[in-house]
């Protein structure tokens, strides 16, 4: 075999035993020197270069060190024998290395740099997901059969101020008073009216789902069940699409027939981002309560009357606005430049018309014109069927449902606070002896509000400073959480909620204030089926799972809660 290593017969002379003793000697030596180059290798002492050998480095020993061990093997081995080990160490094909990093010789992907060390994998799993939801806690549960719910309700009679119903007067003379009933006349008291509604809520199939590869869950194990993450997302998902739903649901599109708007240029606002240049056209849409159910909630466009020249900066108002959808939330005005789009939304008012009077202080460039009515301010229409049911801003809007609804058009007053939630609350009682329990909100509108409480009367008396000493420092600051029926004497609570549209606040009132109403709570959800977790069967290498519901939201009282719209905070 011409590359077998020599042995020890043709290495050494003598006899067995000498043989041995010097193979012995060779092989601790051979050792020695491979530990100690190992060692200086390791401490960063020596390195190897191609076709030099052992060299020095930035901090040890150099050439020298490599004569120290030629010099060690010399006293074991004969002349040709430490040519040998000279020549193969001087040959060796030993590449130069670039030292121990975080990244050489290994480099972990993803990490990068965290090749050869461990890393603290947290053996929870975080879920940052945030879990609101407001009206779906508080809106009770009621349980419903087959495919509809059906309630009726007498709104008004006689003298109840309510309803419809004519008011009329109890005095009577018996003497000479007759009372037509039935045909016949009696002498009786003048006879009262009714005012009365049915309606019909066709319960809704909602649902949401989720799958598990059976790779993902195997290769997952000893870290988390994905199954069991999977099961709980979607049951977290079906709730919230719930609350939106409950707050957004709108079952009809937004009717636009018969709108019509006209523009023209706003001088007094200078900075909108508008360019200077005569419109191609202008255009307004409408957005309705789906934004909140996560939609875009945005009616096809009308085309306005008047292609308005501006200069760069200036506005874009309507000066005429007629025929409103009446669940509208806010109004967005699209200019056309020449092909560029530029948005503004919900204008507020100066003479008096929703949305009539001035621009919106901010226009910004967007793709195009919503180029279908498909979302057409509701999702839940599809080919003229409703999938979808009517949430509280959606009855809340409707004129012919809701206790109260105000198109503000402006911010909330600093020199008279709360005025306009004030104004909600005379309507309400004095309609019909409502007494509301809670506003929802917006962030923006409720820190508003206390700033209009900091502001009253133009100095810092209005409102009160607590100091707190200790070890936690000073606390500064006042917020607010309820707002003063004062046409009752009743503390309303004040809420936000996280998918409020903007400019909008609900007031809400959850129970009839009488006792022999006949209607437990104003809002319920009810249904035959609630929220049910499906696992489905596996028919392949996937484990799959859905939430469903069948049910409705149901607005037993809705006269008795009222809305505000278009706040400009």
């Amino acid at each position: 075999m011409p590359f077998a290593p020599p042995s020890k017969d043709m290495m050494f002379e003598g006899d067995a035993v000498e043989k041995r003793a010097k193979f012995a000697e060779l092989s601790e030596t051979l050792d020695r020197c491979l530990e100690n180059g190992l060692r200086a290798k390791m401490s960063g002492d020596v390195d190897f270069a191609r076709g030099e050998g052992i060299v020095k480095t930035a901090g040890g020993v150099n050439r020298d060190a490599t004569e120290a061990i030629q010099a060690t093997l010399a006293k074991s081995l004969t002349g040709d024998q430490l040519d040998a080990v000279t020549s193969a160490l001087a040959s060796a094909d030993i590449a130069k290395t670039n030292g121990w990093t975080l990244s050489n010789p290994l480099s972990v992907v993803p990490f990068g740099s965290e090749g050869l060390v461990p890393y603290n994998l947290s053996p929870i799993l975080q879920m940052i997901v945030p879990r609101e939801m407001p009206l779906r806690n508080s809106t009770p549960r009621t349980k419903g059969v087959g495919t509809a719910l059906n309630f009726r309700s007498i709104t008004g009679v006689s003298n109840s101020a309510s309803g419809g119903a004519a008011n009329l007067s109890t005095f009577f003379t018996s003497a000479n008073t007759t009372q037509t009933v039935g045909g016949i006349n009696w002498n009786r008291p003048p006879a009262i009216s009714y005012d009365a509604t049915s309606f019909t809520l066709g319960y809704q199939e909602s649902g949401v789902s989720d799958y598990v590869t059976m790779q993902a869950e195997y290769a997952g194990q000893g870290y988390t069940s994905l199954r069991s993450l999977s099961a709980l997302s979607t049951l977290w998902a079906s709730m919230l699409g719930d609350e939106r739903n409950m707050l957004g649901g709108q079952a009809a599109a937004t009717v636009i027939t018969g709108a019509t708007a006209t523009a023209a240029t706003d001088t007094t606002v200078t900075a909108s981002g508008l360019p200077g240049a005569t419109a191609t056209a202008v255009y307004v849409t409408f957005t309705s309560s789906m934004v909140a159910a996560g939609f875009s909630g945005e009616s096809q466009a009308i085309t306005c009357t008047g292609t308005p020249t501006t200069t760069a900066g200036q506005g874009i108002k309507l000066t005429a606005l007629t025929n409103v959808p009446a669940n509208t939330l806010a109004i967005n005005i699209y200019v056309n430049y020449s092909g560029t789009y530029y948005k503004g939304t919900t204008p507020f008012t100066i003479a008096g018309a929703y949305g009539v009077g001035a621009s919106p202080l901010t226009f910004s460039t967007v793709s195009a014109l919503p180029s279908t009515s498909a979302d057409n301010g509701s999702y839940a229409v599809q080919g003229g069927v409703a999938v979808g049911y009517d949430g509280f801003l959606s009855v809340l809007t409707n004129a012919s449902l809701t206790g109260y609804h105000s198109s503000v058009n402006a911010a909330l007053s600093t020199t008279s606070p709360t005025v306009e939630f004030q104004t909600a609350f005379q309507s309400l009682y004095t309609s019909i002896a409502a007494r509301p329990e809670t506003i929802y909100t917006t962030p923006s509108i409720r820190v508003a509000i206390a700033k209009s409480l900091q502001s009253a009367g133009g100095s810092a008396t209005g409102f009160r400073v607590n100091y707190e000493g200790g070890t936690d420092g000073i606390a500064v600051g006042n917020f607010v959480t309820g707002v003063v029926n004062e046409a009752t004497g009743d503390m309303v609570n004040l809420e936000v909620h996280r998918y409020m549209p903007a400019g909008t606040a609900m007031i809400v009132s959850n129970h009839v204030p009488w006792a022999d109403s006949g209607i437990t709570n104003c809002w319920e959800v009810n249904g035959v089926v609630d929220t049910v977790i499906l696992e489905w069967p596996q028919t392949d290498l996937n484990y799959s799972m859905s939430s469903y519901s069948y049910n409705v939201l149901a607005y037993k009282a809705p006269a008795l809660s009222g809305v505000l719209t278009n706040i400009n905070n």
